[in-house]
């Protein structure tokens, strides 16, 4: 009887750490990480002056993998327009490349300006990278390079924010760093060289 006594208290015992577990995996938390590096384009000044190239590394929540990563530019509410972006920031085809799974694959990826309202969390337009359809795709943990051009020169990102956004079953927001195109829209004048303001004049 107490042997039979003391299993039960051992399978309780199991139970009870296995129900405080499962929450701890199911809350964990995803990492998203970007950064900017901007120099004057002499290999193929037709698609822009200057060259940006966003280099970003992402840790999500497995098993679901990556299904694109993107740029906040403008806030629901600020003076940017769709048109007024699409003019001032081209790319190439492809537009980036990341690591991909099976493990040892190489994922490309497809460019465009995103305008609609669910583009990301905060319902501002944004610059959208997404894996082009193939066998090799994009995991829940990874990292990429992805290029854009622009005939404006760049502007420091203020840090911290959270300017860029990856989506896997739900988005997740990240820090990033470096430089930007000073945009036509921006309202901010062309001797001042942070991001931070031209964003703070976005936002809500």
């Amino acid at each position: 009887m107490k042997q039979v006594t003391g299993g039960l208290f051992w399978f309780f015992i199991l139970c009870g750490f296995t129900v405080l577990v499962i929450p701890a995996s199911a809350t964990a938390q995803c990492s998203l990480a970007g950064t900017i590096v901007s120099e004057e384009n002499t290999a193929n000044p037709a698609l822009g002056a200057w060259m940006y190239t966003l280099h970003v590394t992402w840790d999500g929540v497995p098993p679901t993998g990556l299904s694109n990563i993107a740029i906040e530019i403008d806030g629901q509410f600020g003076s940017c327009t769709c048109e007024g972006i699409a003019a001032s920031i081209v790319w190439d085809s492809p537009a980036g490349s990341s690591t991909g799974t099976p493990a040892g694959c190489q994922v490309f990826y497809s460019a465009e300006i995103a305008c609609e309202e669910d583009a990301i969390p905060s319902s501002g337009l944004a610059l959208r990278f997404e894996p082009i359809a193939d066998t090799c795709e994009p995991d829940y943990f990874g990292e990429g390079s992805f290029v854009f051009y622009s005939d404006h020169p760049p502007v420091t990102i203020s840090e911290p924010n959270a300017f860029i956004w990856a989506k896997f079953d739900d988005y997740c927001s990240g820090s990033l760093a470096g430089d930007f195109p000073n945009l036509p829209c921006s309202p901010v004048p062309a001797d001042q060289s942070t991001w931070s303001t031209v964003k703070a004049l976005y936002q809500r």
